[in-house]
């Protein structure tokens, strides 16, 4: 046997006898006891969640809104949802099938995304979702396409994307509001408008997304309280 093949020999033996004392039951039995990491769950605490989460969409170049703490005028969230989109100039835009009613606002013309084609949505100005869960330090907002949120495409194909985040929602780090989030097969997380940057660090928005990103933060009656 030359020198290279027994070299060769060599090796995989080691490879082999590596697999072997990795398959050994008591490893396996070892590796299960190991203990989950105590995450981070809370903040510091010198900023409320709603305000982090404020600052950090901000950051992103998203628009913010806010109606909390007038949760017993059930016209205030409509007013601001027609507010935001009469600032871009937009009078029609798409909800989901499952847009509370109390929600709409009355002098926009609001289409059913969930009954529209790839290309008629994409030519829709603006989208109006709700969402599952928002995350204050990382200020990303959580989809999980429920009825009031509607397939991913609605979130991502129209020019302004207007998403409501329930107060209730906000969490202060990421697994806790993992926690929070039911197992479904797809999510969408939203951290800002989508934006990207070629090798010059130029900075374009709304290549794989919305190019305008308007958050709504309130408190009028949600309909997830029945889902979750």
């Amino acid at each position: 046997m030359t020198p290279e093949r027994a070299s060769k020999v060599e090796a995989r033996a080691d490879i082999l006898a590596a697999v072997a004392r990795a398959a050994v039951p008591s490893r396996t039995r070892a590796a299960e006891s190991l203990q989950a990491p105590a995450y981070r769950l809370s903040s510091s605490g010198e900023v409320t969640d709603t305000e982090l989460l404020v600052d950090r969409l901000l950051d992103y170049r998203a628009s913010v809104s806010s109606v909390v703490g007038a949760p017993e005028q059930p016209l205030a969230l409509p007013s601001a949802i027609s507010s935001v989109l009469r600032a871009q100039g937009i009078t029609r835009a798409v909800v989901p099938s499952g847009f509370p009613n109390s929600w709409r606002p009355g002098d926009v013309t609001l289409v059913d995304g969930d009954e529209l084609d790839v290309a008629s949505l994409a030519a829709m100005p603006a989208s109006i979702t709700s969402s599952a869960a928002a995350v204050a330090s990382t200020g990303t907002i959580m989809l999980d396409h429920g009825p009031d949120q509607g397939p991913r495409r609605l979130s991502l194909l129209p020019d302004v994307h207007v998403c409501l985040v329930h107060v209730d929602d906000i969490h202060s780090e990421l697994p806790q509001a993992i926690r929070r989030m039911p197992f479904v097969p797809t999510m969408t997380w939203i951290s800002g408008p989508s934006a990207t940057s070629d090798i010059e660090l130029v900075r374009v928005e709304g290549v794989h997304g919305p190019r305008i990103l308007i958050v709504v933060i309130h408190e009028n009656d949600h309909p997830r309280r029945q889902r979750v």
